[in-house]
């Protein structure tokens, strides 16, 4: 990259620099480490890229897409906002809906506002209302997403063809979230190949950011590329695959651990959809992640670069991927809520704007700017707003984005984007090694995050890591009223509405969709890969007004379902 005289000349510089600190400072020992524990030098030069090439670099939209994956990238398309939201009960989230389009919410060139809608914790958990493992929750962190009255009272009247579409919080349910919506759309006549969007559908959140119940990796890996074969074919505009690296980072997993584990699990599935007899160049352009924006400003910047390189090349490289669009690694990055902190709560805007710049230097395609109020109640409209003006404030005033990867050619972050790649490649083999991420989830992977997250709490516990607020600067404080509150009166409605769909739909019709559904869930299960396909008999099921709760029962029973830990 550089010549050698340069490098002479620079090595010359450096040792010149470090004698003066040593004579003004006596010694030169910094012990500076990234928020992932890289070690880190006061500064760097020509000499730190020695590993780097041009080519490696390279320009933004051309291969290995360090620099970006458009040759324009926020000139040409704006950051999408991926502002979630979602409670209580779906004509509340319509609402929120509304209100976040009426204060500029915006979304891809040519298409509406996006609509990002969350499920409840009982309808993640593959939950109806009703269930007595909801009570108590129904309308929390979400709203409920059974029926397809609920899908109605989200969507009925909105242009969904030129409408992002994104569900949140769903692993295990994916496949039934996906056949309500199908139905849905077939009473509207709404063709599935027109519709745009994505859904979680992936098991690298479940095992690492959820204690409870879930499909076992086996079940999990079959169901998900049930899902990638059906999308694959009939919805070719859907994302099929949205890879968790937001709960890995919640969790405590470092910034290599989030590409290494994202990418070994997108391996796991690319590899069974290649099976089934699918072509990576088809189904691998609709793989994303949504990657953790978090504490350290450069180190999220230096992934998101390192993590488009390295999914580059994986692709290319191990499943000999051409489609230029398979090898372009389409990241949505959410802004850390384990950043948010309930002391001094209003410091929490400063850190969702240093968040959410870095998600923009770093390229990604769409941002979630978590609210300042996530860590003391659900996001109030006022906290929401202010997390849009976040993005708009960044995007609109600051001119950040008339440059394509403006920090490229840094020579700390190309040499932290190198080291992230470099140890990212190390940690993905050692998990082939030891059977791929299906393998590993269950135990090692777990206890890989866990220990990350142990020594970085150790860090805060000591005052290293520094928590403006939490263990520094400290100031008395009074109680905090909650902005926003739940009415209990939500959960009561929600559980007579759904009760009342049970007792005057056909449950005949119902009960045979379920038999159909159990026969050919057990089919696709026992023969896999030869079984079968599971999406139609889902949509089926739906369109008889089966509920997510009863369809998951059935999912359930058949695939396995158990505490995993």
């Amino acid at each position: 990259m550089f010549s050698k005289e340069s490098l002479e000349i620079s090595d010359k510089l450096e040792r010149n620099w470090s004698k003066k600190c040593a004579e003004m400072y006596g010694g030169l020992d910094p012990k500076a480490t990234t928020y992932s524990g890289i070690s880190a030098k006061p500064v760097y030069g020509p000499q730190d890229l020695h590993s780097s090439s041009v080519g490696e670099i390279g320009m933004p939209g051309e291969y290995p897409y360090t620099r970006g994956v458009y040759p324009l990238q926020y000139q040409y398309q704006p950051l999408m906002a991926q502002q979630g939201f979602g409670f209580g009960l779906p004509e509340l989230a319509r609402e929120r809906y509304e209100y976040l389009r009426s204060q500029g919410m915006t979304g891809y060139v040519g298409m509406e506002a996006p609509y990002n809608v969350s499920g409840d914790i009982p309808a993640i958990n593959g939950l109806d209302p009703d269930d007595p493992e909801a009570k108590g929750y129904v309308g929390w962190a979400g709203c409920p997403m059974s029926t397809l009255e609920d899908f109605a009272a989200l969507y009925d009247g909105l242009p969904l063809e030129k409408t992002h579409l994104a569900f949140f919080g769903f692993c295990d349910p994916s496949p039934v979230v996906m056949a309500l919506l199908c139905a849905y759309l077939d009473k509207r006549g709404i063709p599935l190949d027109k519709m745009n969007g994505n859904i979680v559908n992936s098991f690298t959140t479940q095992y690492v950011g959820y204690d409870n119940l879930h499909f076992p990796p086996e079940s999990a890996l079959k169901l998900s590329v049930e899902l990638v074969k059906f999308c694959s074919e009939y919805m070719p505009k859907w994302g099929t695959l949205n890879l968790h690296g937001y709960n890995l980072g919640e969790s405590g997993a470092t910034a290599v651990q989030e590409i290494a584990f994202c990418i070994t699990a997108a391996i796991d599935v690319a590899r069974s959809c290649v099976g089934v007899g699918l072509s990576p160049d088809l189904f691998v352009p609709r793989f994303s992640v949504q990657a953790w924006g978090g504490r350290d400003f450069f180190e999220t910047i230096a992934k998101l670069r390192a993590f488009r390189r390295v999914w580059a090349k994986i692709f290319s490289e191990r499943f000999g991927c051409t489609n230029p669009r398979a090898l372009q690694l389409r990241i949505f990055v959410q802004t850390a809520g384990s950043g948010m902190t309930a002391q001094q709560p209003l410091n929490n805007l400063m850190r969702a704007t240093l968040y959410t710049l870095s998600a923009v230097l770093g390229g990604a395609q769409a941002a979630w700017t978590t609210t300042y109020d996530e860590c003391l109640s659900l996001p109030s409209e006022e906290a929401q707003m202010l997390a849009m003006r976040t993005r708009q404030v960044i995007m609109e005033e600051s001119n950040v984005g008339h440059v394509v990867d403006p920090l490229g050619g840094s020579y700390y972050i190309e040499w932290l984007t190198s080291k992230l790649e470099e140890e990212a490649i190390k940690l993905i083999d050692e998990i082939e090694r030891k059977g791929g991420y299906k393998k590993c989830a269950l135990g090692w992977l777990k206890s890989e995050v866990d220990r990350s997250y142990g020594e970085w709490k150790q860090k805060v516990e000591k005052g290293e890591e520094v928590l403006v607020g939490v263990n520094k600067y400290v100031v008395p404080e009074e109680p905090r009223e909650v902005e926003f509150r739940m009415d209990p009166r939500w959960e009561a409605i929600a559980i007579d509405r759904i009760k009342a769909f049970k007792a005057r739909r056909d449950n005949r019709s119902v009960e045979k969709a379920l038999d159909d559904l159990r026969m050919v869930s057990d089919k696709v299960n026992k023969d896999w890969p030869h079984g079968g396909d599971l999406m139609p008999t889902l949509i089926n099921t739906a369109k008889a007004n089966a509920t997510l709760g009863e369809m998951m029962k059935v999912l359930k029973e058949v695939f396995g379902y158990q505490y995993c830990y």
